[in-house]
């Protein structure tokens, strides 16, 4: 039989047959508002030029091609394959309408598929890409209730069609992927295991677009609401593969300094702290243009020096410019996840439903599989900051979590530290909490270091490489100061408290006093910018005085540099050795903690837009310090770093 193009070409009048077969009917109904499977009513879609031909050519051709299978004919089987193979811009390439018709035809023969015979021919369908050929809508409902059919009928297509479905994730509009995917796996509910690979599998690259990227994470996430057994492998697959940009992020920023960012466009002139991402390529190219005008002018200057030099300019220019791409493509996954995190758990305590109580347990559970453990990243974790704020009681559950990693003698050193961090962070940020939740932690801190010291005090021996085994302490110590600086305001008593009696939440003032003179000399081992600020905020409000103890500390680090080796004869150089491998790595010696706190300014502007009236900026909370910051000296506090936002600062007086 010829082939329908040229049965269309030469006129060939064929009668219009009715189908009413069942399968036919499960395919043809319009598209419903839910996303289900669109059916037929029974009636051919015919095309515009040629009318009910072109549907009865293709119709007849298709049964054609296999009836002539079972007569072991194969020719015109390949002819069809060849067909549907053609590259869309190909001239001789069917047309949308046609294609559409080719498909419906293969819908109602769809139980003679079921043949290795009919392999290529399936896979030339199941592999077609609608997108290179601007599809009608009748094509792409066809097309995808042909897939959908296609694996009800004939199970082993299954995978193949499935793999196909979540390539197109990366695409603007999947809707009729999903509708297709969602059939599949209500007549397969066990599927849930094999799609969690398929997705791992099609998930783009790093280094692909941020659209890609961000239709991929969009449309996989959209596989939960109809599939609620992936949202632990999906939410995972999204965190883990998010951390690994963030991770790599950082990383890039630690080589560049601050003017090198100015000079990239990648740090906001008003806000040193936020980046402006929309105007960082712009002010790259402004960049460009003003070194092309006025580099290399400065009379006296050679050739070869200012060669040098431009080679110099470039590659700061390049890094930065690769850290503005990655910043942009991880503010675009971070807003993302924030406005879908946001549409889930922003409707209020009162709208808490039992799937939102799962899908913050699915939350909780990859925050603690993949954030808690990495190693400063700065951007991801605000995804829990956000969801947890939803109600009371996801914020208790939050912190809870984190109490309880850092007060258990059973969990590793580092990981307690890293608990101990996000609990700092968190309260002194998270805007919704109250003020019985934030008293409650800090009493069950403030008790935790009480009884640590009255157990363990008597084992510091001021032996130097010694005092890391104290880390822990030095950690929870130094949350609680970070904590007062954020938070001191609510942790003062409600009512005046009687004369000579505390007025702190706690009794504060008299715990920070005992404990930052007792043997574990806190204010030497936690980190100098935190202490430094804390001093300064503390005896603002009359809550303790460190200035002193900080003084003595750096008297006390210049002997030990004056007399470095007396204190190396002290301390035997196994023992020394023994120690720090012991704590801190070969040969490295536990001086302070690391700044670090999670819920730092989000440096990505529109995915801190997001986060809305969640967040505490320290400006929020320092404006009554402004007046106390002329006093002078170091000793009153008055030379003390301001910024609490910056992690990083170097602690210059030491």
């Amino acid at each position: 039989m010829e082939s329908p193009v040229a049965l269309e070409s030469r006129g060939l009048s064929l009668k219009r047959k009715r189908m009413d077969s069942p399968q036919v009917m499960a395919l043809k109904k319009p598209r419903d508002e839910g996303g289900a499977l669109p059916q037929d009513d029974g009636k051919l879609t015919t095309c515009p030029e040629t009318g009910d031909l072109s549907a009865g050519v293709y119709k007849a051709f298709v049964k054609n091609a296999l009836d002539e299978v079972e007569k072991q004919n194969y020719s015109p089987l390949g002819k069809l394959t060849d067909q549907i193979n053609k590259k869309a811009d190909s001239p001789d390439a069917l047309s949308n309408d046609q294609l559409t018709h080719m498909i419906q035809a293969l819908s109602i023969e769809i139980s003679r598929l079921d043949s290795p015979r009919c392999s290529k021919l399936i896979n030339s369908v199941v592999r077609l890409h609608l997108e290179n050929r601007q599809p009608s809508q009748a094509l792409t409902d066809t097309y995808y209730r042909f897939l959908a059919v296609l694996v009800s009928a004939v199970p082993r297509w299954w995978s193949d069609v499935a793999t196909r479905l979540v390539a197109d994730f990366t695409l603007d509009d999947a809707s009729a992927q999903h509708s297709a995917l969602r059939y599949m796996i209500s007549i397969t509910p066990t599927s849930a295991t094999l799609l969690q690979g398929m997705l791992l599998d099609a998930f783009p690259n790093k280094m692909d677009s941020t659209a890609r990227l961000c239709n991929f994470i969009r449309n996989a996430l959209i596989t939960t609401e109809y599939c609620p057994a992936l949202r632990n492998a999906v939410w995972g697959m999204v965190v883990e593969k998010s951390v690994q940009i963030d991770v790599e992020l950082q990383d890039e920023l630690d080589e560049l300094d601050e003017e090198e960012l100015f000079d990239a466009g990648l740090l906001d002139a008003e806000d040193p702290e936020v980046v402006d991402l929309e105007d960082a390529t712009d002010a790259k190219e402004d960049e460009d243009e003003e070194d092309d005008v006025n580099d290399g002018l400065a009379l006296g200057d050679s050739d070869d020096e200012l060669d040098d030099e431009d080679d110099d300019n470039n590659v700061e220019v390049n890094e930065a410019s690769s850290v503005g791409e990655l910043l942009a493509k991880l503010d675009g996954i971070v807003s993302l996840l924030l406005m879908h995190v946001g549409g889930k758990f922003n409707e209020g305590p009162e709208e808490i439903t039992t799937e939102t109580v799962s899908m913050y347990a699915s939350l909780i559970n990859v925050f603690k599989t993949y954030l808690l453990p990495t190693h400063k990243t700065r951007f991801v974790q605000y995804i829990v900051f956000q969801a947890s704020q939803a109600c009371p009681e996801f914020m208790d559950a939050f912190l809870a979590s984190l109490i309880e990693i850092t007060l258990s003698s059973g969990e590793g050193m580092d990981k307690r530290s890293k608990a101990m961090q996000y609990i700092a962070s968190y309260i002194a940020r998270a805007k919704h909490l109250s003020k019985a939740q934030i008293v409650f932690v800090v009493s069950m801190l403030t008790g935790w270091i009480d009884r640590y010291v009255s157990e363990r005090e008597a084992e510091v021996n001021g032996v130097p490489g010694t005092m890391g085994r104290f880390k822990t302490f030095y950690s929870v110590v130094q949350g609680l100061m970070y904590i007062f600086c954020f938070r001191n305001e609510m942790l003062r008593l409600d009512s005046d408290a009687p004369e000579g009696d505390s007025v702190w939440e706690c009794k504060l003032d008299k715990f920070f006093q005992r404990i930052i003179m007792t043997k574990f000399n806190p204010l030497q081992y936690c980190n100098h910018s935190v202490v430094a600020m804390f001093a300064k905020i503390a005896h603002h409000h009359d809550a303790a005085y460190c200035f002193t103890i900080i003084d003595e500390n750096k008297r006390g680090i210049v002997r030990k540099d004056l007399h470095d080796k007396k204190d190396k004869v002290m301390a035997p150089r196994a023992f020394m050795e023994g120690a720090s491998t012991l704590f801190d790595g070969p040969q490295k010696e536990f001086t302070q903690l690391e700044g670090y706190f999670p819920f730092d300014p989000l440096l990505l502007k529109r995915s801190r837009s997001v986060l809305g009236d969640l967040y505490i900026e320290w400006s929020d909370v320092a404006a009554d310090l402004d007046s106390d910051s002329e006093d002078g000296d170091v000793s009153d506090g008055g030379d003390l770093d301001d910024d609490m936002d910056d992690e990083d600062v170097d602690d210059e007086d030491d």
